[in-house]
């Protein structure tokens, strides 16, 4: 077959060779075999790099356009291509349209010179290319020469350069050709984070925008133009939030709408792409329409609207910015060390309407040209630099756990002293990795050495738990750490371990652990399959934290109680006695809930160092080595007997379990005791005593001789009813008798009233308190009874004698009895003592009080004579019945008490409020010169003495007004007119009055406030709230290399008239402190206050400050709103603990095992 290439082939293929050479390359000219020789001096203006001359090929494309609108710079290449250097040379430039009328540019630039002023270069050496082959054309100012053309069409272009006299050859000094303008569209798309960060670091989330533009050299209007916007990289589109929930963390608003859109590839898309469309709605269902199609070779031309079809068209706006936000967030959870996520937006295609000819063909293979206006679909515009952006981003993901700090003991304490026995030992630990939305498990180890570095007993134990009955409150279940509840940023575990008195350390270590190897789903687990890599810690440093302790036995505590005794304990009384031990640290070895047991052991100091055998039953075993009791009852039940007659103390020792010990004793009386019943004949006796010692105490009762005619109390003629003898072995001293009882029966009228006497030494002597009791019809029981106040019965004759009980009324009285009204319904009464002087041992007052009837037939009371004030607290409008006399306690023969005389009585009435009740109200104030005027209305004033108006520079409620009068901001009236002036007070700005009715007594009817007024004062109102801070140092250190603890001691004081509530407020500057948040002080008062700062062992070295801040927020009870603050600094220098080693102990500790 023969191969035929056509002419216009070959042209065309010629035409793409030569459009490929640089037309600068074209026109230079090369040596032959050295004959072509240079000249002295020649100049050569070889091309332009900008604007290049425009062509066009043969299918119409036209080649180096320049675009309307552009800044065109004018880029010459000259060379000096003499053997001489060039001192002068000048550039011209005109630009010009194509028929030569219009002059565009018309500049001149001296390009060499010897003025440096003028001219950039001075010398153009031989051989150089001017500017190393770019140089740029100046303006007359000096400035790089720009051309900006309007508007498309053709310009010619003419440089021309002139050395004057430094120039051989001028036909190669001037270029003159072409440049075609042409207009030029675009549409670009811009992507930004939000925040201005670029380059972006962190996962995020971060937010960021997307900007769609159409631009050009004239308005155009593309239609439907759509951008993809793409994530990609190691973003997270969604995120389970811990309860089951999956939510979108990486969104974008597709339609400008202010929502965000999922990402459209749903959960587990490695990339999300949403398409964006923008711009005004035409066509169908809209305000306007938009031409689709045209025929214009139809005759009339045809046309058709997107609503004739149904549709609509999108057409942006020219110019004119379109702004879509979206969020992408950093997927930490998948990345160990260094992840990148990115956001590209790109123009996906648009179309625009525009004339195409179409030849249709026709019959006999005619042309049918038809001119038609389509909608083309496009992918590029003219600056498809601009079609697509693109925002990377790069994070840091670590993954790590940390313990903040190790605590133990009950309250909770970093180091220092501890209660040996079960102990819980505490560990707070947090989420320390890049991304506080990623979940971790823990787990934390406690190892727990005593101060040999052995493990005690059960070490190391494993928490993953604080569940702790002596804080509830503090407990927490196991929670993962994280962000998203229910996870937590920072939680506890805790161990209860037991302890032995010494030194000991704990440490506590946590370990990571990947959420998705402890859940029930084993499908999900790392490492295996295509699942990601397991999470590890990246950070062991801070893994453990050690404290240091010393634990202490305190020992327990020991209490002796006994059986309670009715009467006297006496041989043969069984008494149980029981100890109980106290030790909050015995610890409980077997876990059934009780603490081991104690060791007791009993013990006695009894009469004559006797000991009770029946004591060793009730002891524990003692161990010969260790002193330890073992064993042993905590009751012991023993039966009185000689050994422990007197004042015996009965002792327990109880042991703990590390063998301390603690005693308690009992000291009580144990009383001999003595019955006798003995009859002669005229009598009966029954005799008892209770008494000390060991020796044997005897008495007998005989008959004795009738005592006839016998002076009873300087009254004389008295018969005996019937006589007896009484004989004691010794008389017992008071502390010696516990109780001493003598019954006496003799035969007599038992309506007659009989009394019991002794013989003393000086005459008969009456036994007080004896009282007579019928036996039957003509026998009576004389008892008498003796507490231990007095001795024992002495020997002596007794008698029973009838009618003779002689009891003698006081010698003293009361007088003056007066009442005095109070407040609130007191009465207050008062007296005096009548011929005091014949006070005897045994007188006493007796008031009587009664509110409902005889002052005798109400309450009783007994006072000590040097009382002379009662203060009854009544009950408004209740009368009150009173009677105050002198008694002694003898009972006259009609079985009354005798008193003395005078007596007196007297009767009042309690008042405890204003009644009738005042009611005033509609209180009016008015401001004058010098004074505030008052009146008011009020409904009963009968009961009024005088009124009291209050003021506050806020409202008062009744309640408050007592705190108003104790601030001196009350004034009272002359009388009980309700229509007064006062001076006015000091203060200035809005006061608040109230206005209270008083009584004669002072009882007040209190109101809340009623009206106001402003005042301009000086500012010298005592309601001006006022404090002063002093704290005592302005630096202070904290060492965390020991127990990292500081404390600020500062004084506020209250300079003014009324007491004030302070607020406290303490700025930590990153450590922890704690203080009180209010102190209330009393007017001219100061007070001290303590804050506690504490910094942990991770804490940087630097320099903290604390800022303390104390604000009056209450006056006199009432809030307010004036602002009183004092603020003080103080400057916490912060040591580090230094661990050199990196071992996570200090290396002070570091000799120390741990």
């Amino acid at each position: 077959m023969k191969r035929v290439v056509s002419s216009v082939l070959v042209l065309l293929m010629l035409m793409s060779v030569v459009a490929s050479l640089n037309p600068i390359e074209l026109n230079e000219s090369e040596p032959v075999d050295d004959t072509n020789a240079r000249a002295d001096y020649e100049a050569w203006l070889m091309g332009a790099n900008s604007p290049r001359e425009s062509t066009t090929d043969m299918t119409g494309t036209v080649r180096n356009s320049v675009d309307a609108g552009e800044d065109i710079l004018f880029d010459l290449v000259i060379k000096n291509d003499g053997d001489n250097d060039i001192s002068e040379l000048t550039v011209t430039v005109t630009v010009a349209d194509s028929e030569g009328t219009v002059l565009f540019i018309d500049a001149e630039d001296a390009a060499v010179c010897d003025d440096t002023m003028s001219c950039g270069i001075q010398t153009f050496t031989s051989g150089d290319y001017l500017a190393n082959g770019h140089y740029i054309v100046r303006d007359s100012t000096g400035a790089n020469l720009v051309w900006t053309p309007a508007a498309p069409g053709m310009y010619t272009i003419h440089v021309e350069i002139d050395t004057a006299d430094q120039d051989t050859d001028l036909n190669n000094n001037v270029l003159h050709y072409d440049v075609n303008v042409v207009d030029w569209y675009d549409i670009s798309t811009e992507l930004a984070w939000d925040n201005g960060d670029d380059p972006m670091t962190g996962a995020g989330p971060h937010g960021f925008t997307m900007t769609a533009f159409v631009n050009g050299s004239a308005s155009w209007d593309p239609r439907d133009v759509q951008m993809d916007v793409t994530m990609g990289g190691l973003f997270q589109a969604f995120m389970e939030d811990g309860m089951g929930n999956t939510n979108p963390v990486s969104m974008f608003d597709a339609d400008g709408d202010g929502s965000f859109d999922d990402c459209p590839e749903g959960p587990g898309a490695s990339s999300c792409t949403w398409t964006v469309s923008f711009g005004e709605l035409f066509g169908a269902g809209q305000t306007d329409d938009i031409e689709v199609y045209s025929n214009l070779s139809m005759e009339p031309p045809t046309h058709q609207n997107a609503s004739d079809i149904g549709e609509t068209r999108s057409v942006p706006a020219f110019q004119t910015a379109y702004t879509f936000a979206g969020t992408i967030q950093g997927d930490s959870a998948n990345a160990n060390g260094v992840g990148t996520f990115t956001v590209q937006s790109s123009l996906s295609q648009y179309t625009i309407y525009e004339l195409v000819t179409t030849d249709y063909g026709g019959a006999a293979h005619e042309s049918n040209l038809v001119m038609e206006m389509i909608e083309v679909s496009q992918t590029l515009d003219d600056r498809n630099g601009n079609n697509d952006a693109l925002l990377t981003a790069t994070f840091a993901s670590y993954h790590d756990v940390q313990v903040i700090n190790v605590e133990a003991g009950n309250p909770r304490q970093e180091s220092g002293r501890l209660d040996a026995g079960m102990t819980r030992v505490f560990a707070t630990i947090a989420h320390s990795g890049s991304d506080r939305q990623i979940d971790y498990d823990w787990a934390v180890t406690f190892n727990v050495k005593d101060s040999n570095g052995d493990d005690i007993m059960g070490s190391p134990f494993i928490a993953t738990e604080c569940d702790n009955p002596d804080d509830p409150e503090g407990s927490n279940g196991h929670e993962y750490l994280g962000e998203h509840f229910p996870s937590t940023l920072e939680t506890g575990a805790c161990a209860e371990v037991m302890i032995n008195p010494g030194m000991i350390s704990v440490s506590a270590t946590i370990d990571l652990l990947d959420t998705s190897l402890t859940d029930t789903d084993s499908a999900n687990d790392c490492g295996t399959g295509t699942n990601p890599d397991c999470k590890d810690d990246m950070n062991s440093a801070n893994d453990m934290r050690t404290g240091h302790f010393e634990v202490l036995n305190n020992g327990p505590s020991a209490y002796l109680t006994m059986d309670e005794v009715e009467g006297g304990i006496i041989d043969g009384t069984t008494i149980t006695f029981s100890a109980r031990a106290e030790h909050l640290s015995q610890p409980d070895m077997d876990g059934d809930g009780n603490a081991e047991p104690f060791g007791y052991a009993w013990s006695m100091v009894g009469s004559g160092g006797l000991s009770d055998p029946q004591l060793d039953a009730c002891s524990g075993m003692e161990d010969p080595a260790t002193g330890m009791i073992m064993g042993g009852s905590p009751d012991c039940m023993v039966t009185m007997n000689p050994a422990w007659f007197g004042s015996p103390s009965m002792i327990v020792t109880v042991s703990d379990y590390w063998g301390a010990q603690a005693s308690a004793q009992l000291t009580f009386s144990v009383w001999n005791n003595l019955s006798i019943d003995a009859s002669g004949d005229c009598w009966g006796v029954s005799y008892d005593i209770l008494y000390a010692g060991t020796t044997q105490f005897a008495i007998d009762f005989t008959d004795a001789d009738d005592a006839t005619g016998q002076e009873l109390s300087g009254s004389p003629g008295w018969d005996s009813v019937c006589t007896f003898e009484l004989n004691a072995s010794e008389q017992k001293a008071p502390a010696d008798v516990n109780s001493e009882d003598l019954v006496v029966t003799v035969d007599a009228d038992p309506s007659v009233g009989h009394s019991l006497w002794y013989e003393g030494g000086t005459g008969w002597v009456e036994m007080t308190g004896t009282t007579q009791t019928q036996v039957d019809a003509d026998t009576i029981n004389l008892s008498w009874s003796n507490d231990g106040s007095l001795p024992s019965r002495s020997s002596s004759r007794y008698a029973v004698f009838a009618s003779a009980t002689i009891g003698q009324p006081p010698q003293i009285g009361v007088d003056s009895l007066s009442a005095t009204l109070g407040a609130a319904g007191v009465i207050d009464l008062s007296w005096a003592i009548n011929n005091s002087q014949l006070t005897g041992a045994n007188d006493y007052g007796v008031l009587y009080v009664n509110d409902d009837g005889a002052a005798l037939d109400g309450t009783r009371s007994t006072f000590d004579l040097t009382t002379t004030t009662h203060t009854i607290a009544g009950t408004h409008g209740t009368t009150y019945e009173f009677l105050v006399r002198v008694e002694n306690g003898e009972v006259g023969t009609d079985g009354n008490a005798l008193y003395g005389t005078p007596v007196d009585s007297g009767s009042a009435t309690a008042d405890g409020q204003v009644d009738p009740t005042a009611g005033a109200s509609s209180l009016d104030a008015t401001l004058g010169a010098d004074d505030i005027s008052f009146t008011w209305t009020v409904a009963d004033n009968s009961d009024v003495d005088h009124w009291m108006i209050c003021w506050s520079p806020g409202q008062h409620t009744s309640l408050e007004v007592t705190s108003l009068i104790s601030a001196g901001n009350c004034h009272n009236t002359a009388d009980n007119s309700n229509d007064v002036s006062m001076d006015i007070h000091t203060g200035s700005g809005e006061f608040f009055y109230s206005v209270n009715a008083v009584d004669a007594i002072g009882n007040v009817e209190y109101q809340g406030s009623m009206t106001s007024l402003t005042l301009e004062g000086d500012g010298s109102s005592s309601f001006v709230p006022s404090i002063e801070l002093e704290c005592t140092a302005t630096q202070q250190m904290i060492d965390t290399r020991y127990d990292g603890q500081g404390e600020i001691t500062c004084t506020i004081t209250n300079p003014t008239m009324y007491s004030e509530v302070v607020s406290i407020s303490v700025t930590s500057g990153g450590l922890t402190v704690a203080a009180p948040s209010s102190l209330t002080l009393n007017s001219g008062n100061s007070s001290n206050f303590t804050i506690d700062v504490m910094a942990n062992k991770t804490e940087l070295p630097g320099l903290r400050t604390i800022q303390i801040s104390v604000n009056v927020v209450q006056i006199n009870g009432i809030a307010t709103t004036l602002p009183s603050v004092n603020s003080a600094s103080v400057i916490m220098i912060v040591i580090a603990e230094e661990d050199s080693d990196g071992d996570g102990v200090a290396d002070h500790l570091d000799d120390f095992p741990h």
